[in-house]
This record gives structure tokens, sequence and C-alpha cells, in this order.
């Protein structure tokens, strides 16, 4: 009896949610450099490290306390996902913090922001006589559903659910030509 009380009571203590909570949401994703074009005599840089992703992203402070980041040594921010089987992340991340004022997220709050990530996913490479296309799009599907946001803060890990808003941005298809002096 004394095995179950205590089974119980641990019960009720793991789904109460803690104070100190912070829920991260990436609201919607634009999708850019997916499919890249150049010249083939043309050196850029950098070039294949696509696709581009804009992600408007909501911290929600659901805690008593309120979150003060003063610093980009304060936090650590990056995206996870998955493609073929393989677990990736993007670099680090900055939210805006300005050098006079910190980040304050008072209880209850919700800081929103636009966050712009390089997902450096392998790409099918087309050779034509004049141009080379580099194309990440055969394994979107796989990222889109597996794509999350991590944030780290005082050796707490916060992760978001997948997103399912996405959209294509009007750089989809990048081109860069060289057409001489």
């Amino acid at each position: 009896m004394r095995k179950r009380f205590i089974y119980f009571v641990l019960f009720i203590i793991g789904n109460v949610p803690l104070w100190g909570q912070v829920d991260i949401k990436i609201d919607s994703i634009i999708f850019n450099h997916v499919v890249e074009t150049k010249s083939k005599d043309l050196l850029v840089s950098p070039w294949g490290i696509g696709p581009c992703v804009t992600m408007h992203v909501s911290i929600t402070n659901s805690s008593h306390e309120e979150i003060r980041l003063k610093r980009q040594d304060d936090y650590r921010l990056y995206c996870v996902y998955e493609y073929n089987g393989i677990s990736d992340k993007s670099a680090d991340l900055y939210l805006t913090i300005g050098d006079e004022r910190p980040l304050v997220i008072p209880p209850g709050a919700t800081y929103r922001d636009a966050l712009d990530a390089c997902l450096f996913l392998p790409y099918e490479v087309i050779e034509f006589t004049d141009m080379v296309v580099y194309d990440h799009s055969h394994v979107l599907d796989e990222v889109m559903s597996s794509l999350k946001m991590v944030l780290m803060i005082g050796g707490e890990k916060y992760v978001s659910n997948p997103s399912l808003s996405a959209a294509i941005g009007s750089q989809f298809f990048y081109e860069s030509k060289w057409d001489g002096d």
C-alpha cells in the first residue's frame, strides 16, 4: 500500500506544471534558396548552404519570474531537424538584444522575433552547359516534419513543437549570374 501511495504522489508531481516554464514556438517558416542556380564559371561564396529560412518565433514566459537576457552568452538558441535518418542542427541563432538594454520577458508575456538561419541540407547537383543547379528540395518534407527550435537558458532546455505553417519565399529559386565586365 505504501509503495502505491509513493507512485501516486510521484505521478501527481510529474503532472503538475513547474514554475520557471518557458514555451517556445515556431509560428511560421518562409523558405528561400531551396533551388540555387549559378553560372558554371562563377565563384559565389557562400553557396550551397541552403535552404535559408526565416522563422517567426514566439517565446512565452509562463513562470512567476521575469526572464532577463543581457547578452548573447546568457542563452543558446538553434534549430534541430532530421533527413535520411541523420539528425542535424543549424548554427546558433541570436535574439534581438540591444547593447544598452537587456531583453526582458515579464511573467505571462510573449516575446516575438523573426530569425534567419541556413539549414545546410544536402543537395543534388544538376549541370548544364553553362549553368549549375543545387537542389535542396528532395529532403524538404522530411526536414519540415522534424524541424524544432531549442532554447537553453541557465541549464534548462526548452524545445518547440514541430511547425506546420510554411511558405515559399520570393527567393525560393535563387539565381546568381555574371554578365561580364
